[in-house]
């Protein structure tokens, strides 16, 4: 009796013995072994000898057929078998079975064992019985090919299939999908469709002729997942290595974190959308979900293809980089940067060239957790600077889909990337979801509050609190900065600014704080004894500049209370002040003359930042004078707003030493005496309001020289008896003599031609003997000291100081994880 498929037998060929189950063969020239790993074997049948072991060991549906006469194979894979007609069940819901190929759709190439992809989607009912009576089913293909096959074309039909699938009626979609690419696929179908219904996308990270498939269980838990009430796009995998539960994963958040492993699909920087358990047929949701029907089915498949993704790595050829980039000329570009989103900076000026020729270039990270920042390293604010785009935690891959849809379909692409339109972007990237788990809830973590008050003790062990500035303490604060400085003539701002500083606090872009000291055992000449036996002794301001920058000033310590630490307690509580309105970055200012306020800085944390001084050319004295003057000394073209092109200006300032002298800062546009980050809104700003200059060549009009923004008027000041003109920045290459004299000059002209009155201008150059000796060759005057910037990164290091008040104020009412967390992100093993 001849073996049949489903038999067990043993094989001899060439010295080499095989057993296992026989299973059916598409030709007569082969056989095929299921040995007992799972694995199928296929053996030449010429000069083999095969054995009976045992009859029907092994269920194979199909004829029973003689081996070698290619019956079985035909019975399994005929177009319409008989058994794959499913009854229609009005109590069922309806899904959509797609097929696009990949492993959960493949099958056995009985001639060699390999795996191919060949089934339809009725193919897929056959195959996973266990479909059956949970819903009705349509059958579609689409395509059937491997997944590293896949591209934007096959996207764009997917997608309109399943919006047909919808406008028939159906109650859900699954996409059967290759595991290699079905991420790139779920975001794509995330921007091109709003669906009113579950769109689920499965696989199968091993196929079915394996024991440890994983084919059934995804396929299940993907048409329970596709009645569920919900709605967008999902993708559903095994949640683990067990049997029992797939995880519902957004399309736009998902990503294979494993070649082989069954639970290789992750949510990236989230807990899943939710679960399915594969014993109950039951969905659960772990956080918010669209609901059924809550949206309106629309389809846009539009999409750009023109859109690279770039890794950077180290040791990357820049300048081959650059060539091919700017031969191509694509019309967006993702970079997946190190860390935070960074790249080297000597590839900075080919992305800003880049986006100067109209490319959209959008920076996302390499790292699995958390969001790209470029706010807190240099490098980051440079790359802002070029205009590359900050995709928050958008994963790479999915930024590059995104991206090929904006360009096709978003009025501003470029906005389209910072903004979350499927789920891509999430409010925060921090393990709250952790702590969330541990206190058994789902609620948000707790605001973090401004740091204040402080209760400290200084350096003689004195009770020492920092507190909010309060309008009636505008008394104390000028009798404390009567003598600020006994050994100099200047007199003190604070005290006639304090009652504007309190009036503009706010907590949010301003804070003015006040510290004081117990006087219970202090000597009687407090500076300002209160009612609560504290003396007020000190005062300082911290404002932010932009969204990421702080600015500390009017920092005063009574002459009498110096020297016991009242000073670094205000540094680290201003830090803190700024880190909790989201700063990463504070700055102050000291004047060269001033050792100790340097020495305070540096001890404090702060870095040596740059070096400027003021030049200060002297307004003519009428408006005619100015004129006919001002045509004598500007060799160069001069030009004002209204014809003067931003972008130029902007570029020039990307590629000019200046800038990378001053580290890309200049007096800031709203608040006195601060200094930062240059961008291009405000320039654009100062062009609209009359306040952009700009030197250009003769012969080349469209090349510029030099710029200068005017600021502001300010009052006069120490021996001056009249108003000045303050610019921002007077930027030219250095040595080019004709640029320094145009520009000085057209100052000059511009602050006359303001007001009459003025007599004063100063423009702030590098502290640098080139620019200096530039100046000095027009015959501009300068002060007689540089000034010197210090500047703190708030990253990392203040939230020591943050973390260490919110343990001392809150540890009543938070939790132990709270605390757990906060002590671990302060970097310190704090003692409770």
């Amino acid at each position: 009796m001849s073996p049949h498929p489903g038999d067990r037998v043993r094989v001899e060929r060439a010295d080499v013995t095989n057993e296992g189950i026989l299973m059916p063969s598409s030709t007569s020239d082969h056989l095929v072994i299921k040995l007992d790993g799972g694995y199928n074997v296929g053996i030449d049948r010429a000069d083999a000898s095969i054995d009976l072991v045992t009859s029907n060991a092994y269920d194979i549906g199909g004829t029973q057929s003689d081996i070698g006469s290619g019956a079985g194979a035909e019975a399994e894979t005929g177009s319409e078998p008989a058994s794959s007609a499913v009854a229609f069940d009005e109590s069922l819901p309806t899904v959509s079975l797609i097929s696009t190929g990949g492993t959960i759709a493949s099958t056995v190439d009985y001639r060699t064992g390999a795996v191919t992809a060949q089934f339809d989607a009725e193919d897929v009912l056959r195959a996973v019985p266990d479909l059956a009576g949970r819903a009705n089913y349509r059958g579609r293909v689409v395509r059937n090919i491997l997944s590293e096959n896949m591209t934007p074309a096959v996207w764009q039909d997917l997608a309109a299939a399943v919006a047909d699938e919808i406008r028939a009626g159906v109650d859900g979609v699954v996409v059967m999908h290759g595991t290699d690419t079905m991420q790139y696929s779920a975001s794509a179908l995330s921007y091109m469709l709003d669906t009113p219904v579950p769109v689920v996308f499965t696989g199968s990270q091993r196929s079915a002729d394996r024991p440890s498939s994983d084919n059934v269980m995804n396929a299940v838990c993907a048409v329970e997942a596709a009645t569920a009430d919900t709605s967008g796009v999902f993708v559903c995998m095994h949640a683990s290595t067990a049997d029992d539960t797939c995880a519902l994963h957004r399309g736009t958040r998902v990503r294979k974190n494993h070649t082989s492993r069954r639970d290789a699909f992750e949510t990236i920087g989230a807990t899943p959308v939710g679960t399915v358990d594969y014993d109950t047929e039951t969905v659960s949701f772990n956080r918010d979900h669209a609901a059924r029907e809550s949206t309106e089915l629309s389809l846009a498949p539009e999409l750009n293809e023109d859109v690279l993704l770039l890794t950077f790595t180290p040791g990357m050829d820049i300048d081959r980089q650059t060539a091919f980039l700017t031969d191509s000329t694509p019309d967006g570009l993702i970079i997946a940067g190190t860390g935070l989103g960074h790249v080297h900076t000597e590839f900075i000026p080919t992305l800003a060239e880049l986006v100067t020729d109209g490319v959209i270039v959008a920076m996302t990270s390499q790292c699995l957790e958390g969001r790209v920042c470029d706010r807190v390293y240099d490098t980051g604010r440079d790359l802002l600077d070029a205009g590359v785009v900050e995709a928050g935690d958008t994963l790479p891959g999915t930024a590059k889909v995104k991206l090929m849809w904006a360009l096709a379909n978003h009025p501003d692409p470029a906005e389209a990337m910072t903004e979350s339109l499927a789920g891509e972007l999430q409010a925060r990237s921090a393990p709250w979801e952790w702590i969330d788990n541990v206190d058994g809830n789902n609620s948000s973590p707790p605001a973090l509050p401004l740091p204040l008050p402080v209760h400290t003790t200084d350096d003689t062990g004195a009770a020492v609190t920092v507190r909010t500035a309060d309008p009636t303490d505008a008394t104390a604060v000028r009798r404390i900065t009567q003598n600020t400085w006994p050994d100099r003539s200047e007199d003190d701002y604070v005290g006639s600014v304090f009652p504007e500083w309190v009036a503009a606090d706010d907590g949010e872009t301003a804070q003015t704080v006040i510290i004081t000291v117990d006087s219970q055992s202090q000597p009687d000449d407090a500076h300002s004894k209160n009612q609560n036996n504290t003396d007020i002794v000190g005062v300082a301001q911290v404002c932010t500049l932009s969204e990421t920058e702080a600015w500390i000033q009017g920092l005063r310590i009574a002459p009498t209370y110096r020297g016991r630490g009242l000073a670094t307690i205000l540094i680290q509580t201003l830090c803190a002040v700024a880190r909790a309105m989201h700063a990463t970055i504070v700055r102050g200012i000291v004047f060269s003359w001033n050792s100790a306020s340097l020495g305070l800085l540096r001890q404090t944390g702060f870095d040596p930042g740059i070096a400027f001084r003021w030049v200060q050319p002297e307004p003519y004295e009428t408006s005619i004078q100015t004129v006919s003057a001002a045509n004598d000394n500007m060799p160069l073209s001069v030009r004002t707003t209204e014809d003067t092109s931003v972008e130029d200006v902007w570029s020039f300032w990307q590629t000019t030493e200046v800038k990378q002298t001053l580290d890309g800062i200049i007096i800031d546009e709203h608040e006195s005496w601060a200094l930062s980050t240059l961008r291009r809104d405000h320039i654009q700003r100062a062009a609209m309001t009359g306040r952009l200059i700009t030197v250009r060549s003769n012969s080349s009009p469209g090349t510029v020289r030099g710029f200068t923004i005017r600021n502001r008027t300010y009052e006069p000041m120490g021996e001056a008896k009249a108003p000045g003109a303050e610019y921002a920045i007077a930027a030219w290459e250095p040595g080019d003599e004709a640029a320094v004299q145009s520009l000085l000059t057209a100052i000059c002209r511009d602050a006359t031609l303001l007001d009459s009155a003025i007599e004063h201008t100063r423009a702030l150059v590098p502290e640098d003997v080139r620019w200096l000796s530039d100046a000095a060759i027009t015959g501009a005057g300068m002060w007689s000291e540089p000034i010197f910037s210090m500047s703190r990164q708030l990253s990392t290091d203040v939230n020591d100081w943050i973390y260490l008040q919110l343990l001392t104020r809150h540890s009543q009412s938070l939790t132990y994880p709270y605390l757990v967390l906060l002590i671990t992100a302060g970097k310190r093993n704090y003692q409770s």
